[in-house]
């Protein structure tokens, strides 16, 4: 019988970076931090595309090969096979039972698994706990939600209300999901994302000022709706001097580009570092980023932290973890959002008011070790230790 490794957390992670792909580095930075307190080991199921398909652009780098370290956290692909299109996609899943019993075969069983998808992470993770009672955290997010939209006879939404219902604990990182999974009646927890302390940083003055600037930090794509805050800046006509930086890059440069034409108060500052974000944000008066299907968006809190008024989209993202009208703004369609901002650059008082008390919320509630701790209390509880030190 294999010796159980009650320091040891598996974490079961499709979204990661790896040798062949850049990707969101947010899982891999809970792992980081986490694996101060436990042995964190990563399981990346790795999708196998077969020929001719592995030959399309969008695949070429989706596959690793061999297991890999990043900064001592060990990573090792699962390669599984997805069928196409919503339905049939993870149908193959169960077929993997011996190959998941081979990976445990190596080394200790872990205390517990996390996995950061629904599925196929959390598919993995129930296999494992039906086999040898290893109990799992599921991570639920945004994308995850397609899969109970599905209709009730289809196996693929079967499958993934039985992983969540059988985790021994359901994470989410806003409220909107949170209220989202009461439908299926699935308890859960809120756990954001969070902001390193260092990047907080107050304003040295909040005044009534005759110039404010907007700020947008975002990938080109059209569900984060930069076409709206281009309208709205263009259709301004206030008695405020106003400018707009546009940070980022994507498919819709060009439309956004000539969309913003002959609008010398629109700059687009193109792509640059984080500490250069950090920057523009700090020099900035409001943070506006109405997108649709965000699990969260670090990049609000990190808006906050350098005390932006900030104007996102209800129902998504951080909206209901920040308190509506009067620590952050959400809009519902362009109008409510033109309107909004508008308002927002005339009103200096409502705009300070707004970006001091989002600030305070930040600092206090959405920074990493916040976070940290959270998730250090859940894996307590979850695998039934009494203490870790």
């Amino acid at each position: 019988m294999q010796v159980v490794d009650n320091k040891r957390i598996l974490f079961i992670a499709t979204n990661i970076p790896t040798t062949k792909r850049k990707s969101n580095k947010v899982v891999m930075t809970i792992a980081h931090k986490l694996s101060e307190i436990f042995g964190v080991s990563i399981l990346h199921p790795s999708e196998v595309v077969p020929f001719p398909l592995n030959l399309l652009k969008k695949y070429a780098n989706i596959s690793d090969s061999k297991p890999w370290c990043d900064d001592g956290i060990t990573v090792t692909p699962f390669k599984y096979m997805r069928l196409p299109g919503r339905r049939l996609s993870f149908l193959l899943l169960p077929f993997f039972k011996n190959k998941i019993k081979k990976y445990l075969a190596v080394g200790e069983m872990p205390c517990l698994t996390h996995s950061h998808y629904v599925m196929p992470d959390g598919y993995f993770s129930y296999m494992m706990k039906r086999q040898y009672e290893i109990p799992y955290v599921i991570s639920f997010r945004d994308s995850d939600i397609k899969f109970l939209e599905l209709d009730d006879k289809r196996k693929v939404k079967k499958m993934t209300i039985e992983v969540l219902k059988n985790a021994d604990k359901v994470v989410v990182h806003n409220v909107a999901h949170q209220a989202f999974l009461r439908l299926y009646s699935i308890d859960s927890e809120v756990v954001s994302h969070g902001i390193e302390k260092s990047f907080l940083q107050e304003k040295e003055e909040m005044t009534a000022k005759e110039e404010v600037m907007v700020t947008v930090v975002s990938e080109f794509i059209k569900r984060k709706n930069l076409d709206w805050i281009i309208k709205a800046v263009k259709s301004y006509s206030g008695d405020k001097c106003l400018k707009l930086n546009v940070i980022g890059k994507g498919e819709l440069a060009d439309d956004l580009k000539n969309l913003a034409k002959d609008c010398k108060n629109i700059s687009f500052l193109g792509q640059m570092s984080h500490d250069d974000v950090g920057r523009w944000l700090h020099v900035s008066d409001i943070f506006a980023l109405p997108s649709y299907h965000e699990t969260l968006g670090l990049v609000y809190l990190e808006a906050a932290a350098k005390e932006n008024a900030v104007i996102a989209m209800k129902d998504t993202g951080v909206w209901g973890n920040y308190q509506d009208g009067e620590e952050m703004l959400f809009c519902d369609d362009y109008q409510s959002f033109e309107r909004l901002l508008h308002n927002l650059i005339d009103d200096d008082d409502k705009r300070i008011s707004l970006a001091e008390k989002a600030f305070e919320r930040t600092r206090s509630e959405y920074t990493w070790n916040v976070s940290i701790e959270k998730y250090k209390k859940i894996y307590e509880n979850v695998s039934k230790l009494s203490e870790i030190q």
